[in-house]
């Protein structure tokens, strides 16, 4: 199973075609994220900085992306590499996990009256996601596309998360990614889920007990999907 985002979309594509496809065969379950206010992301513009700032890409890209295999000694030199240093990732070195603390309080940062369906970056990123499905289905991979829960008291506004979009909206956006052949996991559920204060790390992020739980129920999918 291999987890990929919807927020850089042009990453995800980026990652899916040249490494999952090319080094992972056995693979049968891509888990994508699919939180509503992605949609209403332009991932090209962080990708292309992210992508144009890291060398290992473009060596990777110079190398074929490692097609006929890898030099001996090249895992361990990736691995033996620096890593992002910060306040949740120092304790780290393989596992990135966020403390638990709690959900806090809903804020609201956005404004849903911006987050329009008909947007045209709604329409972009859904033939992103259609083009990630497309070849995921080429290869035999199924998808299952992932709402993750947020805080409870969301539910109870007209909000699904601080930045948006309307309830309203965040509906057509879920309904629209249930009809496209995927499996739609969703853990948020409007608010309506048992994630507790102790397994949230803010308002809309899990900690690592939050995750746990997640982790458990996505196991549990997978193996009547198997």
């Amino acid at each position: 199973m291999v987890r990929l985002r919807l927020f850089h979309s042009s990453a995800r594509d980026h990652l899916f075609q040249n490494y999952i496809l090319n080094h992972n065969k056995n693979v049968k379950f891509i888990v994508v994220e699919v939180t509503p206010n992605a949609f209403w992301r332009v991932p090209e513009h962080e990708w292309n900085d992210i992508y144009n700032a890291n060398v290992g890409f473009h060596y990777d890209e110079n190398h074929n992306f490692w097609k006929d295999g890898i030099p001996e000694g090249f895992i361990d030199a990736v691995i033996d590499g620096p890593i992002m240093a910060n306040k949740e990732t120092l304790p780290y070195r393989e596992e990135f996990n966020l403390p638990s603390s709690s959900w806090q309080d809903p804020i609201i940062e956005g404004d849903s009256s911006f987050a329009l369906y008909d947007d045209y970056k709604v329409g972009e990123n859904f033939a992103r996601f259609q083009h990630i499905i497309d070849m995921a289905n080429a290869a035999g991979i199924k998808i299952i596309a992932l709402n993750y829960p947020v805080h409870p008291g969301y539910g109870k506004t007209n909000m699904v998360g601080p930045y948006g979009p309307s309830s309203a909206t965040a509906k057509k956006v879920l309904d629209r990614v249930a009809s496209m052949g995927v499996v739609l996991m969703d853990e948020n559920n409007w608010g309506n889920h048992d994630y507790t204060d102790e397994m949230a790390y803010n308002h809309d992020h899990l900690s690592y007990l939050g995750a746990i739980q997640l982790t458990h129920r996505l196991d549990s999918l997978l193996g009547t999907l198997k």
